[in-house]
């Protein structure tokens, strides 16, 4: 989807957002911001396709065949207030299927950490009035 296009429909649900707060009529708003995610998540979709599988920051940790992920569920949420989004990981796993016990060594380039970021992730970011993207939830302890 190009930017602007993007841009004129979260004009539109933002305006819808304003409007129904005023007169506190909220029938229908679900459905504009689940259309608004869902074109996000679409296009972030796009953009783990085009870069994953992701190499861990700690690869010489992990053996050649488990070195590579894969984001395999995430969620997309909308805050009006700020006209941003922000993306939840919930599961990333090793290109074998394996459940990796620390997430955020592959996930550098997607969400930030250790002051990485993939230019497409950038870019997306950016296109996208995407605010933040967060690691799953992990007990990770760095016992490596």
């Amino acid at each position: 989807m190009e930017r602007e296009e993007f841009q004129s429909y979260l004009n539109q649900v933002n305006q819808s957002y304003f409007n129904r707060k005023e007169k506190q009529v909220w029938k229908g708003y679900n459905k504009e911001v689940r259309e608004l995610t869902d074109i996000v998540g679409r296009e972030f979709q796009k953009v783990l396709d085009e870069i994953e599988p992701v190499v861990s920051l700690w690869i010489e940790r992990y053996n050649k065949n488990t070195a590579k992920a894969i984001v395999k569920r995430f969620n997309i949420g909308y805050n009006p207030e700020q006209e941003k989004f922000t993306i939840k990981i919930h599961e990333i796993k090793t290109t074998d299927g394996e459940p990796i016990e620390s997430p955020h060594s592959f996930l550098g380039l997607i969400t930030g950490f250790d002051d990485g970021l993939h230019p497409k992730i950038k870019e997306f970011k950016e296109k996208y009035n995407v605010d933040d993207i967060r690691n799953p939830s992990n007990n990770c302890e760095h016992k490596w």
